[in-house]
């Protein structure tokens, strides 16, 4: 399920409610470079035994997005580029996209 809402930063950002926990990172990182964009930088800012804090920015035809993963597991997509109905629905669909992986990958 995908939740979404403006920030306190006025962004545009969609949670994902059905899955959290820094153990997806790298399947994440996987279906993002595979099925949206093969260029992403990756900011791991803290990483512990019960947490993972970390941004990984794309940037797809001029939408820039940043997946983060918040000190508290949440895991969402922000977009960084300025808000068009345009740019909302293509982050929505890439939000599907991942959603779609990540069940497909909790279900093998």
């Amino acid at each position: 399920m995908l939740h979404e809402f403006t920030n306190d930063n006025k962004q545009f950002e969609i949670l994902f409610t059905n899955f959290f926990g820094g153990y997806w990172r790298d399947d994440l990182k996987k279906i993002i470079s595979n099925k949206i964009s093969k260029e992403l930088n990756e900011n791991l800012i803290s990483i512990g035994w019960f947490h993972t804090d970390s941004e990984i920015e794309v940037s797809v035809n001029d939408i820039k997005f940043q997946l983060k993963i918040s000190e508290y597991d949440d895991i969402s997509l922000i977009l960084n580029s300025k808000i068009t109905e345009e740019s909302k629905q293509k982050l929505r669909e890439w939000a599907t996209i991942i959603a779609e992986e990540i069940e497909r990958l909790k279900n093998v």
